[in-house]
C-alpha cells in the first residue's frame, strides 16, 4: 500500500509539475512581450509531442517503485495451474494466463476426442476459425508423427528447411499460426497439442517445462473426465467389468524394468477383471537417478471404483515428476483425494525413491511395511513404519533385495522369516525374474483375492 501511494504520487506529480512548468514558461513568456496568444498554442502542441516521454518515465518510476519481478508471475502462473479445479472454463482461463506471461497473444488447445476418433479444436484464443479451418487437423496429420512422447516439444524456429520432412512440418505450423507445439500425454497415450503462438523473444527452459506442467494437467483432467463419463453411462455391472478390463491392460505398468542398477521385478494375480491391488514402477524424469515404485489396495467394496485408478496413477506421476518426495506425493494425493471426494472406500498406499546409490526413501500410509534382505548377513527383516507419513530412510547394498507385498504375503513373511531369507539365499546367484518365480511357487496360495509382489535389487556394476 506504501509503495501505490508513493508510485500515485511520483506519477501524477511529475504529470503537474510539468504542465505547470510549461504554462508558466508561455505566461512568462508572454508578459515578457516576446509572443502573442499563439504561444499558448506552440506550449500546448508541445505537451502532446511529450506525451510519449512521460509515459516513459510512468514506466520507470513504476518499475523502481512497485517492480513485479518474473518470479512472481511464474509463481502465480505455476499456482493457477496447479489449483485446476475442472476441464472447461478453468482450463481456459489458465491457459489464457499462461499466455499472457508468455506475452503470446495467440494459442490453441487442440485434443482427442475418441467418440468420435478425429482431433479437434477445443479451445483458441484471438484466431478466427476461418483462419485455421484450411488446417489438414487429421489422425494422419504429419505432426502427430513428430510427437511420440511428452518431450517431444517442437519450435519452429529451431526447424530448417533442408529437407522436405522439416518443409511439411513448417508448413502445417504456418496454418494453425504456431510457433510452439506441446504434446499432451497421459502415459504411451496421446490425447493432444498445445499450441502457442509466435512471440518476438526466445522460449526459455522454465517456461517449457511450464508448459509441460500444464500439458500433464491436462491429461490426468482428460482421463479422469474420460472415465467418469463412462461409468455415468454404463451403470451395468458387466459394462464396469468391460471398462476394468480396459484399464487393467491399458494402464498397469511392464512387470519387469531396468533402470541403471536398478532392476524391478513385479508379480501381479487379480481374480476377476476388478481389482483392489494396484501397483506402479517408473523413471522421474525430475531425477535420472530416481525410481519410483509405488502399490496401493482399496478396503471394502471395490465395485465402480476401478474407473478411477488411472486418475490417482496420473496424479501419483505428476507430483514425483515435479520433485515431490514421497512424503509429499501421498500428502498431495489424500489431501486431493478428500477434496474432490474421488473415493468414498480406503485406500492404502505406500510411495518409494530408490536411487542409483542404493538410497530408499518411503512413505507409507496403512501399506504393510516392506522387507529387506540383506545379502551380507543373510537375513530378512521389515522396514520399520514411523509415525503417520513419515519419511522412512533405507540404505541398500548392491545384491540386498527390497519387498514391497500384499497382506497375504506379507502375513507370511513375517511368520517364518528365516524359510524365505533361505529361499532367497538359494536362488541369489540367479537373475531376479527366476527368483521372483522360486518366492512365489514356496508363499502360499490364495483361492480368492489379489496378490502382488514387487521385488527390487540394486545389481552390481559400476
Amino acid at each position: 500500500m506504501k509503495n501505490r501511494l508513493l508510485n500515485i504520487t511520483l506519477t501524477y506529480g511529475l504529470d503537474l509539475m510539468s504542465i505547470f512548468l510549461l504554462l508558466g514558461t508561455a505566461v512568462l513568456l508572454y508578459q515578457l512581450g516576446l509572443g502573442d496568444l499563439r504561444i499558448f498554442v506552440f506550449f500546448i502542441l508541445l505537451l502532446t509531442a511529450l506525451l510519449p516521454v512521460f509515459n516513459f518515465l510512468h514506466d520507470l518510476i513504476d518499475s523502481r517503485v512497485s517492480p513485479v519481478h518474473y518470479e512472481d508471475l511464474f509463481a502465480k502462473t505455476v499456482d493457477a495451474v496447479l489449483n485446476m479445479r475442472s476441464f472447461d472454463e478453468i482450463l481456459k482461463e489458465t491457459f489464457d494466463r499462461i499466455l499472457d506471461f508468455m506475452k503470446i497473444s495467440s494459442g490453441i488447445l487442440l485434443f482427442y476426442y475418441p467418440d468420435r476418433d478425429e482431433y479437434n479444436i477445443f479451445y483458441q484464443k484471438n484466431h478466427r476459425r476461418k483462419m485455421v479451418r484450411s488446417a489438414r487437423i487429421e489422425n494422419d496429420n504429419i505432426l502427430f508423427s513428430v510427437l511420440k512422447g511428452p518431450d517431444d516439444i517442437i519450435i519452429k524456429n529451431k526447424l530448417t528447411q533442408r529437407d522436405n520432412y522439416e518443409r511439411s512440418v513448417i508448413h502445417e505450423m504456418d496454418k494453425l499460426h504456431g510457433e510452439i507445439m506441446v504434446p499432451i500425454f497421459f502415459r504411451q497415450t496421446f490425447l493432444g497439442v498445445i499450441v502457442m503462438g509466435p512471440r518476438k523473444r526466445k522460449v526459455s527452459q522454465r517456461e517449457l517445462s511450464l508448459l509441460k506442467i500444464f500439458a500433464s494437467k491436462i491429461a490426468i483432467l482428460s482421463i479422469n473426465n474420460f472415465f467418469f463419463n463412462e461409468l455415468l453411462k454404463k451403470k451395468e455391472l458387466e459394462k464396469e467389468y468391460e471398462i476394468a478390463s480396459k484399464i487393467h491392460d491399458r494402464f498397469m505398468p511392464d512387470p519387469d524394468m531396468t533402470v541403471g542398477k536398478v532392476a524391478i521385478r513385479i508379480h501381479h494375480r487379480t481374480r476377476s477383471l476388478l481389482t483392489r491391488e494396484f501397483y506402479d514402477a517408473f523413471a522421474n524424469h525430475s531425477d535420472p537417478d530416481d525410481v519410483r515404485i509405488v502399490a496401493y489396495r482399496l478396503h471394502g467394496d471395490i465395485t465402480g471404483t476401478s474407473i478411477y485408478m488411472p486418475g490417482i496413477q496420473g496424479l501419483l506421476q505428476s507430483y514425483s515428476r515435479l520433485g515431490f518426495s514421497p512424503e509429499k506425493t501421498v500428502l498431495k494425493l489424500l489431501e486431493n483425494m478428500k477434496e474432490r471426494e474421488i473415493l468414498d472406500e480406503e485406500m492404502a498406499v505406500i510411495v518409494g525413491s530408490l536411487n542409483q546409490k542404493g538410497s530408499f526413501t518411503m512413505s507409507n500410509h496403512g501399506y504393510p511395511p516392506p522387507f529387506i534382505f540383506r545379502r551380507a548377513q543373510g537375513s530378512l527383516g521389515k522396514i520399520p513404519k514411523r509415525l503417520r507419513f513419515d519419511e522412512t530412510k533405507a540404505r541398500i547394498e548392491e545384491g540386498d533385495l527390497l519387498i514391497i507385498c500384499c497382506e497375504t504375503f506379507h502375513a507370511a513373511l513375517s511368520r517364518d522369516t528365516e524359510k524365505y531369507a533361505g529361499v532367497i539365499v538359494e536362488n541369489s546367484s540367479l537373475p531376479l525374474s527366476r527368483l521372483r518365480g522360486a518366492l512365489i511357487k514356496s508363499l502360499p496360495r490364495e483361492d480368492e483375492g489379489d496378490t502382488l509382489l514387487i521385488l527390487a535389487r540394486l545389481e552390481e556394476g559400476p
